[in-house]
């Protein structure tokens, strides 16, 4: 084989066709003053098939146009390819400059291509994402994302429930993951822009989803100024619902599934009369409970007024008659001492500071009748100090999460765990308070099971 060729062939491995779908009719329609991103952009079209032919249309800003000519630039070895011409030509400029790259099947069918266009589904196929540390390694080290960000969705408080997970949704989450520690501005500004896109299920008067008899509550400040998660606003701001809800198939007691099969084990058999699920968030646990027990009452708090006006949303689409959700304070609620049966929280404790989940443990064991039963699924509790140190660094991004702090507001994804592990010491915490038959079930490294009485 030749110098040539062997370049040749270097250059079509880079850019080779790995392409999932034909794209047929592709065409720049028109010019558009700003897209999300707040910058003009061309409206491309284009045709391709899954087994069946789909319409598409990405938006991209010229800067990206000029980046997918220096990808060909940078891995092509053949014939010059197309030249891209200034943004003053226009529409036509940018069409001239595709219609020329379709008469080069080598570069038309690359995955540089199929990236550009938004289709490129292939970095979100089959993630097992943060089920185990090494699902998590293999997003960071081994998943690539694509070249350009996908198109994002039109999402509204309508059809939110039944928008599968896009690919521009997916490349949030990925991106968040692989660049986080190394481009947090990006990841930032990716998020925010990301949620201003989505519903708010925002009201200007909040008493439309508090409990009956009380007109206003207080929420925590550290609620209100330190998000988790990088969630501009953190979870007041009901923008942020669509993001979260997708977590549904991410996190091991997210998924209704797997919460149906360890409530079962720590419940089934048992007649509850009433169950609360402090922080009951997006209602996944909430609604599991309310199906295995449909002649229970079963209720859901929740600090985020949008976050209840979701889930009662979603509780009309399931018919979840025995379901009720309220905007409350889950370290001060309005309901009566010994009255539930079951109290339960899914990630929660970990996500606020150590005096207001301790608050909130008292709360629960006030609320419980005697004999009743208080579960969570948690992150983990680490006696070892080495091993609890090493995981609140990893959580919090140690002094690089300080950095962070002060200059985003962000310390790491998860900016309470030093005092989750360090001051609250969950399962002691529990002992103090007067809890028996504290049972702690590991699970995987990011969760675990814990229970216990109420004597």
């Amino acid at each position: 084989m030749d110098s040539h060729r062997i370049l040749l062939f270097i250059g079509l491995s880079v850019i080779a066709s790995h392409a999932s779908y034909d794209v047929t009719n592709l065409r720049v329609t028109s010019k558009v003053p700003f897209d999300y991103r707040g910058l003009p952009v061309y409206k491309i079209q284009f045709q391709y098939n899954t087994g069946e032919t789909k319409e598409g249309v990405v938006h991209r800003q010229y800067q990206e146009f000029q980046q997918l000519e220096n990808i060909f630039a940078d891995a092509w070895f053949g014939p010059n390819p197309p030249a891209l011409p200034s943004d003053a030509t226009g529409v036509d400029g940018m069409n001239s400059y595709l219609q020329n790259l379709t008469l080069i099947p080598a570069l038309f069918n690359s995955t540089a291509i199929q990236d550009f266009l938004g289709i490129n589904g292939a970095f979100c196929d089959g993630l097992q994402w943060f089920k185990t540390m090494e699902d998590l390694l293999y997003i960071q080290y081994v998943v690539t994302l694509p070249a350009f960000i996908p198109e994002p969705p039109i999402i509204t408080e309508d059809n939110l429930l039944e928008t599968p997970e896009t690919l521009f949704e997916c490349y949030v989450v990925v991106a968040a993951y692989k660049k986080g520690l190394t481009d947090l501005p990006f990841v930032v500004g990716l998020i925010e822009n990301y949620t201003a896109l989505m519903p708010a299920f925002y009201k200007p008067s909040d008493r439309d989803v508090l409990p009956p008899g009380i007109n206003s509550i207080t929420i925590p400040e550290s609620y209100l100024k330190i998000p988790v998660h990088f969630q501009p606003g953190g979870y007041t701001n009901g923008r942020n619902i669509r993001i979260s809800w997708l977590s549904k198939n991410k996190y091991n007691f997210l998924n209704e599934t797997n919460i149906r099969i360890w409530l079962t084990k720590l419940y089934g058999g048992q007649s509850p009369k009433r169950i609360l699920d402090i922080g009951s968030g997006y209602g996944f646990s909430t609604f599991v409970f309310g199906e295995m027990f449909p002649d229970a009452q079963v209720i859901g708090v929740d600090l985020s007024a949008s976050n209840v006006r979701f889930t009662r949303k979603w509780k009309e689409v399931r018919g979840a008659s025995n379901v009720d959700f309220f905007m409350t304070n889950g370290a001060d609620t309005p309901f009566d001492a010994n009255s539930f049966d079951i109290v339960h929280f899914s990630y929660v404790l970990h996500e606020m500071n150590a005096n207001d989940s301790t608050a909130v443990l008292t709360e629960a064991f006030r609320l419980l009748r005697n004999g009743g039963s208080l579960s969570g699924f948690e992150v983990p509790y680490w006696y070892d100090p080495l091993y609890r140190e090493s995981y609140v660094l990893f959580n919090t991004w140690g002094e690089l999460g300080e950095w962070d702090y002060g200059k985003y507001g962000f310390h790491g994804p998860e900016p309470f765990m030093d005092e989750y592990e360090n001051d609250l010491q969950l399962p002691y915490a529990l002992q103090t308070l007067g809890f028996s038959q504290i049972t702690e079930i590991p699970y995987s490294v990011f969760d675990y099971i814990i229970t216990s009485i109420k004597p």
